[in-house]
Parts: C-alpha cells; sequence; structure tokens
C-alpha cells in the first residue's frame, strides 16, 4: 500500500521489508491483479455495456504504475545502484 500510494518507493519498501526488489514488483503486481479482478463485470451485467469507472480506475492504474517506475528508477540512479557502471 505505502508503494502503491507513493509514500516510499519499491526500493525503500524492499529495504524495509528485508526482500528483494522483485518480491515487491511482484506482490504488487498480484494486487493490482486482485484489484482489477474485483472491480470485473459482476454477472447478469450486459457484455456490450462498457464500464466507464472501470475503464477510468484501469487508466489510472497504469498512469501510477509508469510514475512509480520512473520514480524508482531516477531513485536507483541518484543513489548509483543502476547497475550501469
Amino acid at each position: 500500500m505505502q508503494v502503491a500510494s507513493g509514500a516510499v518507493t519499491q526500493v525503500d519498501a524492499a529495504r524495509g521489508w528485508g526482500v528483494v526488489v522483485s518480491s515487491v514488483i511482484a506482490i504488487r503486481r498480484a494486487v493490482k491483479g486482485a484489484a482489477l479482478a474485483a472491480l470485473s463485470p459482476k454477472p447478469g451485467r450486459s457484455a456490450g455495456e462498457r464500464d466507464w469507472e472501470l475503464e477510468e480506475a484501469q487508466a489510472e492504474i497504469g498512469r501510477l504504475a509508469e510514475a512509480v517506475k520512473a520514480q524508482a528508477i531516477g531513485l536507483a540512479v541518484v543513489r548509483g545502484e543502476s547497475g550501469w557502471d
């Protein structure tokens, strides 16, 4: 939740919990998938009916995910952890 809200970066969350960054990324993806599944159309809804709120939520998730990635990359570069040495 801290990573999704922007309170901490993926790198900081991984350090705080004593895990590798890929674990934080995997957990974030699993949570995102569960959230999208929970927001998916429910039985009884017309298949052709568009769910505008769901589409907007999915677009926002995409924008936030890209922002988190950009911040994590920037932080890694600033801290010298880019692996591009």
